[in-house]
C-alpha cells in the first residue's frame, strides 16, 4: 500500500509538468506559425494554406492549428475573444481572408487578396470580361437590383457602373469598378440562401431603393438643427438603452444638419473605413424624417428620442449592402452638441 502511495505522488507531481509540456509545444507550434506568417512577403503563407482548409470538417481550432490566431474575431461591429465567441463571427487574416463561423462550423471563406487563385481561373481584381470567359452563366442582369440568382452575372447594379455579384453554387464573387473585389467560397453543406441571403434582404425586399430628390420639396425640422456626435451602432432601436455601449467602431463621428443640407465628419479610426464607398458631404441633403444620399440614391429615415432629458438622433445606415443587396438598415445614434 506503501509503494502504491508513493506512485500516486510521484504522479501527481509529474502531471503538471506533463501538461505544461503539452502546452509550450502547442504555444511553441503556434508561434513557429505566427512568424511564418509575418516574414512572408505579400502574404503568400496564407495564400498556400487556403486550399488546406477542410471547410465541411475543420473547427475554429483546427483553422488556428494550420493559419496560426487570426487577428481577430469580430462579427459586424463587435470585436470578440477567443474565450468569449458569439454564435456568428469572423476570423481575420492580415486583411485578405475572412473565415465565417457559425456554431463552430465555417459557413464560407471570404477571400480579398490577389494572391491567391481558384480553380487556376478566378482571381481578385479579374475583370468583369475576364470573369465571362471563365464562368458559365445562363443569363446576363444589367441595371437592376441583385437578388442573388444561381448562374447568373449581375451588372452595374442598380444603375451603379462597375458593381455587379456572380454566384457559381459553390463559389461567389462580388465585383466594384468591373473588377472582382472578393471570392466567396461556400460550404457545400450549408444553404447559403437559408444561412444568409434571407436575412440579408431582412423583409426590406419591396421598399423603394431607387430615390430620385429632384423636385423634392424641403420641409424643416428644428429639433435636428446643428450638430450631433455618433455614439453607438445598433440593430434594433427599440432595445436601445443609453446605460449600454452596444458598439465602439463607429463610422461617424459627427453629423451637422444645415440649410438644406448636412455635413459628416467620418471616424479616422472606423475599421472598415473605405472613403470611395461613402457620400462625401456634397452628395448629402436632408428633409424632415430623412437624411438624402443623392450619389446612391437613398433615402434614411431618422427619428429623434428623449431618454432622461437627453436627446438622441437614430438615423438609418443604408449604405452599399443596403442600396446594392437590400440588407435591413440598422442605425447610427447621435447626441446633439449644438443646435
Amino acid at each position: 500500500m506503501k509503494t502504491f502511495r508513493v506512485g500516486l505522488i510521484i504522479i501527481a507531481m509529474l502531471m503538471p509538468a506533463v501538461l505544461m509540456s503539452g502546452c509550450s509545444a502547442k504555444t511553441e507550434d503556434l508561434g513557429k506559425i505566427q512568424y511564418v506568417r509575418k516574414e512572408a512577403k505579400d502574404n503568400t503563407y496564407i495564400y498556400s494554406k487556403i486550399d488546406e482548409i477542410d471547410i465541411s470538417k475543420m473547427s475554429v481550432d483546427d483553422v488556428i492549428e494550420l493559419l496560426g490566431e487570426p487577428d481577430k474575431y469580430y462579427w459586424e461591429h463587435m470585436i470578440y475573444d477567443y474565450s468569449v465567441l458569439p454564435e456568428r463571427f469572423l476570423m481575420e487574416y492580415e486583411d485578405i481572408l475572412n473565415i465565417h463561423i457559425k456554431n463552430g462550423k465555417i459557413i464560407e471563406l471570404q477571400i480579398f487578396g490577389n494572391g491567391y487563385t481558384l480553380k487556376n481561373k478566378y482571381r481578385v481584381g479579374m475583370t468583369t470580361d475576364e470573369l465571362k470567359t471563365y464562368a458559365y452563366y445562363k443569363s446576363e442582369i444589367v441595371d437592376e437590383r441583385c437578388t442573388f440568382k444561381h448562374k447568373a452575372i449581375y451588372s452595374n447594379i442598380n444603375g451603379k457602373e462597375g458593381r455587379g455579384y456572380y454566384d457559381d453554387g459553390n463559389w461567389r464573387v462580388h465585383i466594384y469598378n468591373g473588377k472582382v473585389k472578393s471570392i466567396y467560397i461556400i460550404n457545400p453543406e450549408v444553404d447559403m440562401e437559408e444561412e444568409y441571403f434571407s436575412k440579408l434582404m431582412g423583409g426590406f425586399e419591396n421598399e423603394i431603393l431607387w430615390v430620385d430628390i429632384k423636385g423634392m420639396p424641403f420641409l424643416t425640422d428644428n429639433r435636428v438643427l446643428g450638430k450631433w456626435m455618433c455614439i453607438d451602432y445598433i440593430k434594433d432601436p427599440d432595445k436601445y438603452d443609453p446605460a449600454l455601449t452596444f458598439n465602439t467602431d463607429l463610422m461617424y463621428s459627427y453629423i451637422e444638419f444645415l440649410d438644406k443640407r448636412v455635413e459628416v465628419t467620418l471616424n479616422p479610426e472606423y475599421s472598415k473605413l473605405q472613403l470611395e464607398d461613402y457620400a462625401l458631404n456634397g452628395d448629402l441633403a436632408w428633409s424632415r424624417g430623412y437624411v438624402f444620399n443623392q450619389k446612391r440614391k437613398t433615402a434614411s429615415k431618422y427619428f429623434v428620442m428623449s431618454y432622461d432629458g437627453t436627446k438622441y438622433l437614430f438615423l438609418q445606415d443604408r449604405g452599399w449592402e443596403y442600396s446594392l443587396y437590400g440588407r435591413a438598415p440598422q442605425y447610427h445614434i447621435f447626441t446633439q452638441l449644438t443646435n
